[in-house]
């Protein structure tokens, strides 16, 4: 019973996942029924780890899945590093909540049903999270550099290490303060992460509209000069 619940969960979660990155391209990278096979292959691989209840190995796989899967994606490198960072942070702030409904449930439900409610609910924060992105508009990526493509890749795997450390201890401490504060460096963390995100898309945009706005001028310009010479003649 147990391997078909974490089956359904993580069905939920690769449907989630995939209407995540189809929100940034359409564009597939392999044919129809390959992309199908690596869906299912993804979601069996980690439904049956999950049966061994070690939350690291869970954790390593889950990453290496997540980065596979948007390999059948067609993006940049940079992107296909970057897209997958951002939403395990979502994955960290909903499993964060989830871990508070599991201990604020307390003992007075089942384990079974505390563990699964509290993994339907970080599900549901995934969801809405990824809802709101796609709910936005569809973002279009500009082409970049590696000078800029490794900052934005370093910056959220940073990012990502340090919402587990704090993880790490909120579960393995008892002293509230503690706790808050760890909380206070994720949120803060995967804030700063999203607003970094944010700017970097507004900053492309009006580099993109200014180099369109200089191409259209440099053209009008060319071609007053041109009437100018057919004047001349």
């Amino acid at each position: 019973m147990n391997l078909i619940y974490d089956l359904i969960i993580n069905i939920i979660d690769y449907l989630i996942i995939f209407k995540y990155f189809k929100s940034f391209s359409e564009k597939r990278t392999m044919k129809k029924k390959y992309c199908t096979i690596l869906f299912c292959g993804c979601i069996i691989l980690i439904s049956v780890v999950n049966q061994f209840h070690n939350p690291n190995v869970n954790l390593i796989l889950c990453i290496l899945m997540i980065y596979l899967y948007s390999c059948s994606f067609s993006y940049s490198i940079s992107y296909h590093i970057i897209l997958p960072v951002l939403y395990i942070g979502f994955g960290i702030v909903a499993e964060l909540i989830g871990f508070f409904v599991l201990n604020f449930l307390g003992q007075a439900i089942p384990y079974f049903i505390r563990y699964y409610g509290s993994s339907f609910i970080c599900e549901i924060i995934r969801f809405l999270i990824v809802y709101a992105i796609c709910k936005i508009r569809k973002i279009k990526f500009p082409k970049l550099s590696f000078d800029i493509s490794k900052y934005l890749v370093i910056i959220p795997l940073t990012s990502v290490c340090i919402c587990c450390i704090a993880m790490n201890i909120i579960q393995n401490s008892k002293n509230n303060p503690v706790i808050i504060m760890c909380l206070m460096i994720i949120v803060m963390t995967i804030s700063s992460n999203v607003l970094m995100f944010k700017m970097f898309v507004k900053v492309t945009e009006t580099l993109s509209d200014n180099n369109e706005k200089e191409m259209l001028l440099q053209e009008a310009q060319a071609k007053e000069q041109y009437y100018n010479e057919v004047e001349k003649s």
